[in-house]
């Protein structure tokens, strides 16, 4: 009789939701710099530390979003003992990730209120912001004539809303075997060998409104009931940072109802129109009885990206001694190519117009569908060795080639414009569907030593050659031939003829009608004469060749009775300075730093208890778009961890991460530069375990 050969098959299925929902409120002035600074100090560095500049408004934001993000995958696997000593193993998974928008206000819907200064109503005097080496900057402003605004000052510029749906669908299938050597007198112990191939679809699609104007300040205090607004006090905002208690103290505030309510209140005729431009909300903004809703709008980015991946592998296994020490080798290459094929609907931007004070917006062509392809081979070796020098002691050294390939929605082919053309916030995205993976190159020496049982020390040596290095670079570039009136010859006239704040200069080039009245709401475009318009394009491109290495430091001792410590630190050195005053694009090596993490436990059968302490220093995280580096400060961080086994199926834990409620502070250049600063608190995290 033939002997029956085992087959054994395993599937799994894993579904998981994150639905988020945020209701936020922002306060800001916009310092803009040119003709409207009156004074400011800066440092050896040429930082600003302090700047004065007349007007502006103080503005408030309200806005609602969120998001559902889910995730299903689907798992097979089929194990077959072909033979003694062949097993012949079959994988197959297909995943789809789903991202969109709340049904009700989309990722992002935001109303802007604040003082108009214009007519009757109050204006800022002078607004000064200080940018102090640690925490946040402080910012704050007097009121001409008067202590504080009031109700009656305060107005609404403009409104919009945005909304997305993401999708990446992703099937894998392996087919590999595993031959097991029976001859024991052979160093050869198995071959793993096999095919695997991968497709991933990804769709994206975006929808935005523009601006949807709400009077661009102007008259818009006149029609705001007086008691909609209520003041509200400011409170310690980033209490846990330095120079958090600085700043404004009070802002004025309404609910959500009554102002989309005032937003959308608008019919067709009557002053509101003439007011506040509303007239130029388009019909997929109205309903049909004239009133305004404020919605994304209709698709106006959609890009598809389909990555195709095939590869071969080969493993050996070998075990031997030599001069009487154990010697274990894992030796292999991969060999892979990809085909990347990507298309996309694109909206272009013909022109900017100027809509009111400091506020602009795009104006748009005739959407259009782009193109493109990207392909690459690559070779990838792998070697592995352990050498047990005594019965306590390990000596390891391993070389590879790795690659590590773009995030899929950088291979897009479209180019899309992000936000409102504020003045030095022209911004761009472009795609490229021929990004290459970036390859890396690792050697690895390291020595263990087994002291004592569960105890342990070591040292390693790691060092890494990158090529092609993936890095998001900011340029500054002119687009399609699109001009900027704002730095154009007549604005220059309006300020140098006493215009000290982009609203003056904005009335002063609208001008006035025959009765000498000042014309308002209208966009003002650039003309042939004005200097084109600089834009901050961001690419993911491909760097030149970096190198890094370091050293690896890492030990654990058990005490006894189940309390013990475990530590780990790691330098890294290479390529990774940047010329803090450099203005051209440079290069280096983003993302490493040193780090060190130190942790202490309690372990029984039935109780875990661990402290963690984890500290990482300061690094280099990217550029910005002028090519200034940005760094991210040092940072360090406790968390706690507990676990209670209550029977062999559940187990109940609980887990405090940030318990000491630490910072993310980035920089640009020198400190004082403030990039932005993160108050996370602390996450509290309770949960179980039941295995069947």
């Amino acid at each position: 009789l033939r002997r029956q050969r085992q087959m054994c098959i395993r599937d799994s299925y894993t579904y998981s939701e994150r639905e988020f929902f945020s209701d936020r409120r922002s306060i800001g002035i916009w310092f803009v710099g040119g003709g409207n600074v009156v004074n400011a100090v800066t440092n050896e560095n040429g930082t600003f530390t302090t700047v004065t500049e007349a007007g502006g408004d103080y503005a408030s934001n309200m806005s609602k979003g969120g998001f559902l993000n889910t995730n299903d995958s689907l798992g097979f696997n089929l194990e077959w003992d072909a033979s003694d000593n062949l097993t012949v193993t079959f994988d197959a998974h297909d995943s789809t990730a789903e991202g969109k928008g709340n049904p009700d206000v989309g990722s992002d819907t935001f109303l802007i209120t604040g003082n108009t200064c214009f007519g009757d109503t109050a204006c800022i005097g002078e607004k000064t912001a200080t940018y102090p080496s640690n925490g946040i900057h402080i910012f704050n402003f007097n009121v001409a004539g008067k202590d504080e605004f009031e109700a009656s000052d305060i107005g609404t510029l403009f409104g919009a809303s945005s909304d997305y749906y993401s999708e990446n669908e992703m099937s894998q299938y392996q087919l590999s075997a595993l031959w097991e050597n029976s001859d024991s007198d052979s160093a050869l112990r198995s071959i793993k060998f096999g095919y695997a191939t991968a497709e991933q679809n990804w769709l994206n699609q975006n929808r935005y409104s523009g601006q949807l104007p709400a009077g661009w300040w102007l008259t818009s205090a006149e029609f705001a009931p007086d008691d909609m607004w209520v003041r509200q006090n400011v409170g310690s905002i980033l209490g846990d940072a330095a120079n958090s208690y600085f700043g404004p103290t009070y802002y004025f505030g309404t609910t959500w109802d009554q102002l989309i309510g005032f937003y959308q209140g608008f019919v067709d005729t009557g002053e509101w129109i003439d007011c506040c431009n509303v007239s130029s909300w388009g019909s997929d903004y109205r309903n049909e009885d004239g009133t305004g809703n404020i919605n994304p709008g209709p698709i106006d980015s959609d890009a598809r990206v389909k990555e195709e991946t095939s590869s071969f592998f080969v493993q050996f296994d070998f075990e031997t001694e030599f001069n009487g020490m154990p010697v274990d080798i894992v030796t292999g290459l991969r060999y892979e190519s990809t085909d990347v094929t990507s298309s996309g609907l694109e909206t272009p931007v013909t022109n900017i117009a100027w809509v009111g004070g400091n506020e602009f917006s795009y104006v748009e062509g005739e959407k259009g569908f782009t193109e493109g392809t990207g392909s690459n081979k690559f070779f990838l070796p792998s070697f592995d060795s352990k050498i047990g020098i005594s019965d306590n002691e390990v000596v390891r050294f391993s070389y590879s080639r790795s690659i590590s390939r773009p995030g899929i929605g950088n291979l897009r082919s479209t180019t899309d414009f992000v936000g409102n053309p504020q003045v030095n916030q022209r911004n761009a995205v472009v795609g490229n569907p021929g990004l290459m993976p970036y390859v890396s190159d690792n050697l690895d020496l390291s020595y263990e030593n087994y002291y004592a049982p569960g105890s342990y020390f070591a040292v390693g040596y790691w060092r890494k050659i990158v090529d092609n290095f993936l890095q998001t670079r900011i340029t500054q570039e002119n687009v399609n031939g699109i001009r900027d009136v704002y730095e154009g010859q007549a604005a220059e006239e309006c300020r140098a003829n006493g215009a000290s704040s982009d609203l003056a200069v904005y009335n002063c080039l609208a001008g006035t009608d025959a009765d000498g009245n000042q014309i308002s709401g209208v966009d003002i475009l650039p003309d042939g004469d004005d200097p084109l318009a600089v834009f901050n394009i961001s690419r993911t491109v491909n760097e030149e060749s970096g190198l890094l290495y370091g050293f690896e430091f890492a030990a654990q001792h058990l005490f006894g009775n189940g309390y013990g410590l475990t530590a780990n630190y790691t330098t890294v050195n290479g390529d990774l300075e940047a010329d803090r005053d450099a203005t051209d694009v440079q290069f280096a090596l983003t993302g490493m730093n040193d780090s060190a993490n130190l942790s202490g436990f309690y372990e029984t059968d039935k109780y875990s208890v661990r402290l963690s302490w984890n500290w990482r220093d300061e690094f280099l995280g990217g550029f910005d778009q002028h090519s200034s580096p940005v760094y991210t400060e040092e940072y360090e961080q406790w968390d706690l961890n507990a676990t209670y086994s209550v029977n062999d199926n559940l187990e109940l834990y609980a887990q405090g991460l940030n318990i000491t409620g630490e910072t993310i502070r980035t920089y640009i250049r020198y400190n004082e530069q403030l990039s932005s600063l993160g108050q996370y608190g602390t996450t509290y995290i309770i949960g179980g375990r039941y295995r069947f």
